[in-house]
């Protein structure tokens, strides 16, 4: 069960200059062994306890960026010092040459993976990229990693290319996630919990609401169809709420029209808290149904 606030991302961000609503978006791909995913929409805070249980022992942060910890003068504060006024422990490491200011930032941190909950409570950066690791990393492994980081062409793994990796996290814009993972299940679980946040954000009406995730089986479905999705929320009825499922030949982009033709609806029971997926339409040559249109 996730709990969903006003402030979230599917909530804050919009599409468009009319600000339509944002979509839910979430592609699966394979590379070099490891799982990795792209998807809209969620602040790192949204998913940490899922982060924080699929990184390993340590948690090692090579970017942040946030507007939430300013100087007087406008100036962000240096990792360290948010980790300490956050409560949490941090080894800090200087990236040095490094550094490209994009992909690599200035000072890195170390924490423990149970600590990341902590970490991100409360405030939002609008960039931040870390790996998950199973072993306390070295000076020498921090240097590593930034190094992988900063040459890693986009669309390949860093996690298959950094010892002890279990997990790459890369959120941009407190909307846009990144996410590698050695295990398929965090990927199954994270785009449960966009569904529990997006079916949340509809039902949020200045008090936040317990969403309960859909179960592995509906998101297995899902992924058995197509590795590519994009969702919005569709007019619903009293004690339930229908987010209406479009299978994609790719990624979404931001700037990409959305599908006219429904694939699958996922219906939320708000009661009972279980989640349903319609069947899988027939094309109109096998006598079955056509795939249905949005609107």
């Amino acid at each position: 069960m996730v709990n969903v606030t006003g402030d979230g991302a599917f909530s804050v961000n919009g599409v468009g200059v009319d600000s339509a609503p944002f979509p839910l978006a979430f592609s699966l791909d394979e590379v070099a062994g490891c799982w990795l995913v792209s998807a809209t929409a969620a602040q790192a805070s949204e998913l940490a306890d899922l982060l924080a249980a699929a990184a390993g022992l340590s948690v090692a942060v090579v970017n942040l960026a946030t507007n939430s910890y300013v100087d007087e003068d406008f100036a962000p504060w240096p990792s360290a010092r948010i980790a300490a006024a956050q409560g949490v422990r941090a080894e800090v490491h200087d990236f040095g040459a490094l550094s490209d200011g994009v992909n690599v930032g200035s000072q890195g941190l170390v924490l423990r993976a149970t600590d990341l909950p902590a970490f991100l409570d409360g405030w939002s950066p609008y960039e931040l990229a870390f790996a998950g690791l199973s072993h306390a990393p070295s000076a020498g492994d921090l240097d590593a990693l930034a190094l992988t980081v900063g040459t890693t062409a986009g669309g390949d793994s860093i996690v298959a290319n950094v010892p002890g990796a279990t997990l790459w996290y890369s959120g941009h814009d407190d909307c846009y996630v990144w996410m590698e993972t050695v295990d398929r299940s965090w990927a199954i679980q994270l785009l449960a919990r966009l569904l529990a946040l997006h079916a949340g954000s509809a039902l949020v009406d200045g008090v936040p609401v317990e969403i309960v995730e859909p179960r592995e089986e509906v998101v297995e479905r899902l992924l058995a169809q197509s590795p590519h999705w994009v969702g919005v929320v569709a007019d619903s009825t009293p004690g339930t709420l229908a987010i209406e499922l479009s299978a994609t030949a790719g990624r979404w982009r931001l700037g990409d029209a959305l599908p006219e033709e429904v694939d699958r609806t996922a219906t939320y029971d708000i009661a009972d808290g279980d989640w349903r997926l319609s069947r899988l339409p027939l094309p109109p040559s096998g006598g079955g149904r056509a795939r249905p249109r949005r609107g």
